[in-house]
């Protein structure tokens, strides 16, 4: 059936993840389906409760069976392992003879389980057109991908349904730096530079990497070696000399797959797997790598006295990291409590810039941009060719890029947004407290009006609805991964 076509839609979830973020996000796609005319039902796999008989795949077929011959166009979930579960040796959701839509909102890599599943109908959206490519090339059962990147929602009584409106505001009302009753002009906000994001210690992750067995470089040593004690020490990696590890920070455009290739391409790395599993087998380099080098953007803020506001988890741990460190540069850390995905817009409309660094995504795009522009801050993020071929967004939408080679250059671009972002008649200054000159605000003000008509106009949760229901300009697997973006 043609996308175009559904009208009915079985929306699947499972658990939630990272501050309840896959249920805000079925949520308001829901909404715009409904808005669209299409029906919404919803179910939710439980986990079965401790000390009662029966598994997970009982449940699961248990709930879905009153589906299979219902009525229905199309299944969506959200990062789930539900198309995994099996019952009586098939896979649950064959019982459907309709399509499968599983949307993934990290590298494929973690989802390798998933998409490997061979469903008769499957399909899947993604956040990268390289994940899209890379996703074709390894799994030749999924008939159709599409690249569609997160919305975001204003922090406006009209703009976000009703629930989550009344959550944003118990949320501000509880911190006296927000105004809940008024969309602060960008110049008047009190945040000045914002990022939300979770803290992981690389140590930590270096350490698991060791405890997680022989970490071995070249899969040519076989399995004699690995057994031979004399040998088992020289096998043991450290996670700083990984190849794959030291290919990415030395080769910062290459995406986690082009870097698996150019090891083969040395002989470094032998044929023995599949690309992408190769990389699901050691995704704590991809873990690890987002970890050092997030420390490094924060540490480097905080060094040249930038004060930074951060939300999310974790970041205790690193504030205490920094206490014996580094502890000059602690106060420059203002620390908020962790909180829910929905309260997020509430939190960017009172910022004037915000960081983001991608999870690695060389050609996507992570959903703090559009929540930054769609609340009237600014963004300051590493490049993505979605940005720029795709999207073509650039500074005058209030989006400024830094480089993954030349972190040492973040705090002067932020301080030449916060400072310089003037017109032609200000003279601009470096200085350690950011500035709040009158010709500065003014073109803040500027372009946080532009980076709120173009997240409007791009970035709404009603165009990522269009997107997912508009016919491909080409067929399945041949299908031009940014042809569905806009």
């Amino acid at each position: 059936m043609d996308n175009c076509k559904y009208r009915h839609i079985l929306f699947l979830s499972y658990k939630d993840i990272c501050y309840n973020s896959t249920s805000y996000f079925e949520q308001r796609i829901s909404e715009e389906l409904i808005n669209a005319g299409i029906k919404v039902t919803h179910l939710n796999i439980p986990k079965p409760a401790k000390g009662l008989s029966g598994t997970l795949a009982d449940t699961a077929y248990m709930l879905l069976k009153p589906y299979f011959n219902a009525d229905l166009d199309a299944i969506i979930d959200i990062n789930t392992t539900i198309p995994c579960i099996k019952y009586n040796n098939g896979y649950i959701l064959n019982n459907f003879d309709i399509p499968v839509w599983h949307y993934i909102l990290d590298h494929p890599l973690y989802h390798y389980k998933a998409l490997k599943v061979q469903l008769n109908n499957y399909n899947v959206i993604c956040l990268d057109t390289f994940h899209a490519k890379l996703i074709r090339e390894s799994f030749p059962h999924i008939r159709e991908v599409k690249v569609i990147p997160l919305s975001a929602d204003e922090y406006s009584i009209s703009n976000i349904s009703k629930k989550y409106c009344q959550d944003n505001m118990a949320d501000t009302n509880s911190d006296s730096s927000y105004n809940t009753l008024s969309y602060h002009k960008c110049s008047k906000r009190a945040v000045k530079l914002l990022f939300t994001s979770t803290y992981t210690d690389p140590v930590k992750v270096a350490l698991l990497y060791n405890k997680s067995g022989l970490n071995i470089q070249n899969n040519n040593i076989n399995d004699k070696d690995i057994n031979d004690n004399s040998t088992k020490n020289t096998l043991i990696k450290d996670i700083d000399n990984d190849y794959l590890l030291n290919a990415l920070l030395n080769n910062p455009s290459f995406t986690q797959e082009k870097a698996v290739q150019y090891l083969r391409s040395l002989n470094i790395l032998d044929n023995s797997s599949s690309t992408i599993q190769y990389l699901h087998n050691n995704f704590l380099i991809d873990v690890y790598l987002q970890c050092i080098i997030r420390e490094e953007i924060v540490s480097t803020i905080i060094k040249n006295r930038i004060p930074i506001t951060i939300y999310g988890h974790g970041w205790d741990a690193f504030v205490d990291k920094c206490d014996i460190l580094i502890p000059e540069y602690t106060k420059y850390l203002d620390i908020r409590k962790e909180v829910t995905y929905n309260r997020l817009p509430a939190i960017y409309s009172n910022a004037r810039l915000s960081l983001n660094q991608m999870p690695w995504f060389k050609g996507g795009m992570h959903d703090r941009i559009p929540l930054a522009l769609m609340n009237g801050c600014l963004s300051l993020t590493d490049a993505s060719t979605y940005l720029t071929d795709v999207l073509n967004i650039c500074e005058n939408e209030g989006v400024y890029t830094y480089s993954l080679e030349n972190i040492e250059a973040v705090p002067d671009i932020i301080m030449d947004i916060l400072n310089n972002t003037a017109d032609d008649n200000c003279v601009p200054e470096i200085i350690n407290s950011l500035s709040d000159k009158d010709c500065v605000l003014e073109n803040i003000n500027s372009l946080s009006d532009n980076a709120r008509a173009y997240a409007h106009k791009h970035f709404s949760w009603k165009c990522w609805v269009d997107k997912f229901r508009s016919e491909e300009r080409r067929v399945g697997k041949e299908c031009h991964s940014w042809c569905c973006c806009g």
